[in-house]
Protein backbone atom coordinates (compact mmCIF):
# COMPACT_ATOMS: atom_id res chain seq x y z
CA UNK A 1 0.00 0.00 0.00
CA UNK A 2 1.51 3.58 -0.54
CA UNK A 3 2.55 5.84 2.28
CA UNK A 4 -0.99 7.33 2.45
CA UNK A 5 -2.91 4.24 2.52
CA UNK A 6 -4.07 3.93 -0.94
CA UNK A 7 -2.78 1.23 -3.19
CA UNK A 8 -1.60 2.20 -6.45
CA UNK A 9 -2.83 0.44 -9.93
CA UNK A 10 0.97 -0.52 -10.93
CA UNK A 11 1.17 -2.99 -7.58
CA UNK A 12 -2.73 -4.60 -8.42
CA UNK A 13 -1.71 -4.84 -11.70
CA UNK A 14 1.74 -6.52 -10.62
CA UNK A 15 -0.16 -8.35 -8.02
CA UNK A 16 -2.70 -10.04 -10.49
CA UNK A 17 -0.51 -10.82 -13.29
CA UNK A 18 1.58 -13.29 -10.96
CA UNK A 19 0.78 -16.99 -11.99
CA UNK A 20 -2.49 -17.93 -10.51
CA UNK A 21 -3.22 -15.01 -8.81
CA UNK A 22 -6.46 -13.45 -11.10
CA UNK A 23 -7.33 -17.26 -11.29
CA UNK A 24 -7.27 -17.47 -7.30
CA UNK A 25 -9.91 -14.60 -7.28
CA UNK A 26 -12.31 -15.69 -9.93
CA UNK A 27 -12.29 -18.59 -7.72
CA UNK A 28 -13.20 -17.22 -5.10
CA UNK A 29 -15.94 -14.61 -6.61
CA UNK A 30 -17.42 -17.82 -8.30
CA UNK A 31 -18.51 -19.21 -4.96
CA UNK A 32 -19.99 -16.24 -3.56
CA UNK A 33 -16.53 -14.92 -1.82
CA UNK A 34 -15.59 -18.32 0.08
CA UNK A 35 -13.49 -21.38 -1.05
CA UNK A 36 -11.67 -23.92 1.06
CA UNK A 37 -8.11 -23.76 0.50
CA UNK A 38 -8.68 -27.30 -1.43
CA UNK A 39 -11.00 -25.57 -4.04
CA UNK A 40 -8.31 -23.06 -4.94
CA UNK A 41 -5.06 -25.24 -5.00
CA UNK A 42 -7.34 -27.43 -7.35
CA UNK A 43 -8.06 -24.37 -9.26
CA UNK A 44 -4.52 -22.82 -9.37
CA UNK A 45 -1.56 -25.72 -8.18
CA UNK A 46 0.96 -25.21 -7.96
CA UNK A 47 0.45 -21.41 -6.91
CA UNK A 48 -1.92 -21.46 -4.23
CA UNK A 49 0.29 -21.12 -1.26
CA UNK A 50 1.79 -17.89 -2.44
CA UNK A 51 -1.23 -16.40 -4.60
CA UNK A 52 -2.85 -16.57 -0.92
CA UNK A 53 0.03 -14.88 0.90
CA UNK A 54 0.63 -12.24 -1.66
CA UNK A 55 -3.46 -11.64 -1.23
CA UNK A 56 -3.70 -11.38 2.43
CA UNK A 57 -0.35 -9.32 2.32
CA UNK A 58 -2.36 -6.50 0.32
CA UNK A 59 -5.42 -7.12 2.74
CA UNK A 60 -7.70 -8.87 -0.24
CA UNK A 61 -8.25 -12.09 1.52
CA UNK A 62 -8.39 -13.37 5.13
CA UNK A 63 -9.23 -16.79 6.93
CA UNK A 64 -10.50 -17.33 10.55
CA UNK A 65 -8.00 -20.26 10.64
CA UNK A 66 -4.90 -19.13 9.36
CA UNK A 67 -3.04 -17.40 12.17
CA UNK A 68 -0.03 -17.11 9.47
CA UNK A 69 0.29 -17.46 5.85
CA UNK A 70 3.50 -18.92 6.32
CA UNK A 71 2.01 -22.51 6.89
CA UNK A 72 0.14 -24.61 4.53
CA UNK A 73 -3.46 -24.17 5.53
CA UNK A 74 -5.35 -27.34 5.81
CA UNK A 75 -7.73 -28.35 3.31
CA UNK A 76 -10.90 -27.48 4.76
CA UNK A 77 -9.65 -23.64 6.09
CA UNK A 78 -12.17 -21.74 4.76
CA UNK A 79 -10.55 -18.78 2.70
CA UNK A 80 -12.90 -15.48 2.12
CA UNK A 81 -12.96 -11.90 -0.22
CA UNK A 82 -12.41 -9.27 2.45
CA UNK A 83 -14.26 -6.02 1.51
CA UNK A 84 -11.04 -4.64 -0.51
CA UNK A 85 -11.32 -7.64 -2.39
CA UNK A 86 -14.78 -8.30 -3.39
CA UNK A 87 -14.71 -4.39 -4.44
CA UNK A 88 -11.74 -5.48 -6.61
CA UNK A 89 -13.07 -8.13 -8.56
CA UNK A 90 -15.83 -6.51 -10.71
CA UNK A 91 -13.00 -3.96 -11.96
CA UNK A 92 -10.40 -6.85 -12.46
CA UNK A 93 -13.54 -8.89 -14.88
CA UNK A 94 -13.98 -5.27 -16.95
CA UNK A 95 -10.54 -5.41 -17.36
CA UNK A 96 -10.86 -9.09 -18.82
CA UNK A 97 -13.95 -8.35 -20.67
CA UNK A 98 -11.90 -4.72 -22.26
CA UNK A 99 -8.30 -7.28 -22.89
CA UNK A 100 -10.69 -10.17 -24.38
CA UNK A 101 -12.51 -8.30 -26.75
CA UNK A 102 -9.24 -6.94 -28.24
CA UNK A 103 -7.12 -9.41 -30.45
CA UNK A 104 -3.63 -9.57 -29.88
CA UNK A 105 -1.87 -8.20 -32.64
CA UNK A 106 2.38 -8.96 -33.93
CA UNK A 107 3.91 -5.43 -32.71
CA UNK A 108 4.62 -3.04 -35.32
CA UNK A 109 8.65 -3.42 -36.04
CA UNK A 110 10.25 -0.92 -38.89
CA UNK A 111 11.50 -2.38 -41.90
CA UNK A 112 15.21 -1.19 -42.63
CA UNK A 113 15.72 -0.03 -45.74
Amino acid sequence: MLGDGRRSLSRILELVGRPGVYQTLVTLHRRDGVATFAQINQAVYPHAERCLRALAAEGLISSPRCGSWDTIPCPDAPIALTSAGATLFPHLAALQAWADDFPVTRPFHRQRH
